[in-house]
């Protein structure tokens, strides 16, 4: 019988595999440098941080809709479960949708739903650190961090803070 394990720090959207990315990018209209699953398989060969930045913020600006963070969700529980995962404890970064239009409820629902679908359905129990970029507006850190807290009944447990500083900083 498989040891039973837990992951600590993964970064929810840089979970999405290329097949998903593409379904909803064009769920929602978004577009990318690539239009096959192939073609977006080569855009996650990273070459470095920053590249790995990029195409994390390619993939992030596709999420809009509470099914979307839902599915990434359980899809990633899907593949936690296969390794052998009963516990994640997922990053997400709202604060980048939200300045995209997207509500907080939209992304904090989604996320939370999937995490009640993804025990249901794979026995993975999910709690959630969200991040914050460096220098993030404070105005606009206050106000996720009190979502944060709203939502800390349904797996909410940290607050992080995350993105990339140039050497020169």
């Amino acid at each position: 019988m498989p040891v039973p394990k837990i992951e600590l720090h993964v970064h929810l959207e840089a979970t999405v595999r290329p097949a998903t990315l593409l379904a909803i990018a064009r769920r929602n209209g978004e577009k990318l440098p690539a239009d096959t699953v192939e073609g977006l398989t080569e855009l996650y060969k990273f070459t470095d941080f920053k590249h790995f930045l990029d195409v994390w913020v390619l993939t992030t600006n596709c999420l809009r809709t509470a099914d979307d963070f839902r599915q990434v969700v359980v899809d990633y529980a899907a593949e936690a479960a296969s390794f052998g995962a009963i516990y994640v404890e997922g990053i997400f970064s709202p604060p980048e949708r939200f300045l995209r239009g997207v509500s907080w409820d939209t992304i904090f629902n989604g996320y939370a739903d999937g995490a009640a679908e993804a025990f249901e359905r794979h026995g993975v129990t999910f709690r959630f650190t969200p991040d914050m970029w460096r220098r993030c507006p404070i105005d606009l850190a206050e106000e996720c961090a009190g979502e944060m807290v709203r939502f800390r009944d349904r797996g909410v447990v940290g607050l992080g803070i995350g993105g990339y500083v140039p050497a020169s900083d």
